[in-house]
């Protein structure tokens, strides 16, 4: 016999919202809560199952166990849990009712989007330092949002815990969860079409110089890749959420979550609204900052982050002067030019003076040596005038 602590086996009010009941401990409350109708059924049973004795000792111990005077043993608290289930009344009923109900559209939500990581981490490579999924196609981007809606549409019924609802009513629960699950993917969906609404018409502007860009979704936690520019061709999709009607016996439970659920949602849109600082003022301040110090004679090297509703838009943005390109160009190739003279000067002088010797072995060492300027010189030149049409757009 094991020995706990006085427990008041008085009715308790059961949190519906929750994943978890403790069903033991639920049966434990009925049976001492049980109406007289219940209890006379109750009696019968004991006395046909467990003898006259076993059924005097229940009566003589019922009310100490109920009020907490007398620990309850394990054997009499598997007996009680055992039988219960069958003398559950239509209350009890709707209360576990109640708690399948709004647990299943709890459990399915929060399950929801904890799965979506799985799904997309080995579609999609992730950087080690941030464990964000980094996507180099906007198309990609855009697949997050519809492959999420496609397995909304296709959730199927959570496992119930306890027999006591009608498909009817687990299929109002389903479509209760998807509702919740379709506005909140709708809303994240909007704030991030509003922050490529405000940047797109402006990072399409940077033409001139070295241009990256990309936008980290909070949602997904996702990295994208702007840098292909395939944005131009950009085309969100639409979602469609359809109102649901309630008309189970549960209804007054899911509409009080349903609004809890849109509070929420509504908080957390809020909040990113207010957090948010991407705004066309600001992106065509950055932008026409970068024109002007463009034209300058000095290097540009500008970054901006711009904290949007849905994300987080990261700008990089280089640009040399023309001037000083073409200057090092020149430089550069006189280099070459002068250096090329030197060595055919020298060649011409030793096969003159007949100097072979010195041609050869001056040859050898210098010829190492010249090589290598020569060609470090090339491929700075290589790297300007690659940079002269880059800048030069």
């Amino acid at each position: 016999m094991s020995w706990c602590s006085n427990y008041y086996f008085s009715e308790k009010e059961i949190d519906f919202t929750t994943e978890y009941l403790d069903y033991n401990q639920f049966l434990l409350q009925e049976f001492f809560n049980a109406d007289l109708e219940t209890w006379k059924k109750i009696s019968n049973y004991y006395y046909d199952e467990y003898g006259k004795q076993s059924f005097g000792y229940l009566k003589r111990k019922y009310s100490e166990w109920a009020n907490g005077n007398y620990h309850l043993t394990d054997l009499m608290k598997g007996r009680i849990v055992g039988f219960m289930p069958q003398f559950l009344t239509e209350e009890a009923k709707h209360k576990l009712g109640i708690h399948d109900f709004m647990s299943s559209i709890k459990k399915t939500v929060n399950t929801f989007w904890k799965k979506e990581t799985y799904n997309y981490r080995d579609r999609y490579r992730y950087s080690q330092s941030s464990n964000k999924k980094r996507l180099s196609r906007i198309n990609d981007f855009l697949e997050l949002f519809e492959n999420d809606y496609d397995r909304i549409n296709k959730l199927t019924f959570n496992l119930f815990k306890f027999n006591v609802l009608k498909d009817e009513e687990k299929g109002e629960a389903l479509e209760v969860s998807k509702y919740i699950l379709k506005v909140k993917l709708q809303t994240a969906f909007n704030q991030v079409k509003k922050d490529f609404d405000t940047f797109l018409p402006i990072i399409t502007k940077f033409k001139r110089g070295a241009f990256t860009a990309s936008y980290e979704l909070s949602f997904y936690k996702c990295h994208l890749d702007l840098s292909n520019k395939d944005y131009q061709k950009i085309s969100f999709p639409n979602f469609r959420i359809n109102e649901i009607e309630t008309n189970s016996k549960y209804r007054k439970y899911s509409d009080k979550y349903l609004a809890y659920e849109m509070v929420s949602v509504n908080s957390v849109s809020k909040k990113a609204i207010s957090e948010s600082f991407l705004n066309n003022h600001d992106m065509n301040l950055f932008y026409t900052h970068y024109e002007e110090l463009a034209k300058g004679d000095s290097a540009v090297d500008m970054n901006g982050t711009f904290q949007g509703e849905g994300g987080k838009l990261i700008i990089k943005a280089e640009m040399k002067p023309l001037k000083i390109l073409k200057i090092s160009i020149s430089k550069s190739i006189f280099k070459l030019v002068v250096v090329l003279i030197i060595i055919a000067g020298i060649i011409s002088w030793s096969v003159r003076e007949e100097w072979y010797s010195f041609l050869f072995w001056g040859g050898l060492i210098g010829g190492f040596i010249s090589f290598g300027f020569i060609a470090e010189e090339i491929s700075e030149l290589k790297i300007l005038i690659k940079e002269l049409k880059q800048y030069g757009k």
